[in-house]
């Protein structure tokens, strides 16, 4: 099956009969929206330290390359998620297991409560990941507000990324925004949304969807009070500030390889691109472009091939 309307059509047509469908497994890789942001950062060249389910035991044999790049907290067992790539897009089908026991006393009983305080204290930044596939995420959000935050002595930046929130309703998506408005009052924080999460967004901010997506974003971010809000599809990329909208268009030199992860890569790339404190243009092209790489090459790029596939881009 070429693209997901061919498989969905073969299902339905199949509707009242037995069938199966073969699956030809392409590889086994680390997933989760924190390894893989993770593991692109430290590709990079950035220390990362993580707080995610590596494995209750012992750190699960398919993260440990992570822990190169810094320490790993680990809070249970990991889940599984089997992806259905086409040429048009992708079907992740997540078995969740430990990770929907997540919650703030669990972090509290893994993870001392100082240790943690202190590893983001130290830290440039902070990322908040893949809170709609985590039941317990927005436990864990005010659990960060109410015991850690204040004990800063200086704003973090914050990345937050909702991953595909089509799943949760109205309310939960309209809670997690009003806690993200208090993040936003002492911290500058940067919301970064596909196309399906931007939509769904928009639509529960009370945002006219059928503006243009500068518009979405700019009205988006200046309702939520945050620093940036980034939009990001195939095709290109927005970036709303508090002064003016950005776009960057996607270049493609090559057939995608692995889309799985795309997402996760734009966010490491604008998470480079803040550290190194460059212009909102720049960081949305560097996302773009650590985004392409890896959709193109099927793996993570280190700062000196990312310079050359820039350079390659430029003359396209």
């Amino acid at each position: 099956f070429e693209k997901s309307i061919d498989f969905g059509e073969y299902i339905v047509k199949k509707s009242g009969m037995n069938s199966s469908v073969e699956l030809d497994l392409q590889s086994r890789k680390i997933g989760g929206n924190t390894p893989n942001v993770a593991s692109a950062l430290g590709t990079l060249g950035v220390k990362c330290d993580c707080l995610a389910p590596f494995g209750t035991k012992e750190i699960d044999e398919i993260f440990r390359p992570l822990q190169q790049f810094g320490h790993l907290f680990s809070t249970g067992d990991p889940g599984l998620s089997l992806a259905l790539e086409f040429d048009n897009g992708k079907i992740m089908m997540a078995l969740n297991q430990d990770v929907n026991h997540q919650n703030w006393m669990r972090i509290k009983e893994t993870v001392q409560l100082n240790t943690l305080t202190m590893t983001i204290q130290k830290a440039d930044m902070l990322c908040l990941l893949n809170w709609s596939e985590v039941p317990g995420a927005t436990d864990i959000f005010r659990g960060l507000q109410t015991d850690v935050l204040p004990e800063l002595s200086v704003e973090k930046p914050i990345l937050i990324d909702l991953s595909d929130c089509s799943r949760r309703s109205r309310k939960d998506i309209f809670d997690i925004l009003t806690i993200l408005t208090q993040f936003a009052k002492t911290n500058k924080l940067i919301l970064g949304l596909n196309e399906n999460e931007s939509h769904i967004v928009c639509d529960v901010m009370g945002i006219d969807d059928t503006q243009s997506d500068e518009k979405k974003a700019w009205e988006l971010r200046k309702k939520l009070s945050f620093h940036w809000v980034v939009f990001h599809n195939r095709i290109r990329s927005i970036l709303a500030d508090e002064q003016k909208t950005y776009q960057f268009q996607t270049l493609m030199n090559g057939k995608p390889v692995l889309q799985t992860g795309a997402g996760d890569h734009f966010n490491a790339g604008l998470c480079l691109g803040y550290l190194y404190e460059m212009e909102p243009q720049i960081c949305l092209a560097l996302a773009a472009m650590t985004s392409g790489f890896y959709v193109e090459k099927g793996k993570s790029a280190s700062l000196d091939e990312l310079i050359q596939y820039i350079e390659s881009m430029e003359e396209l």
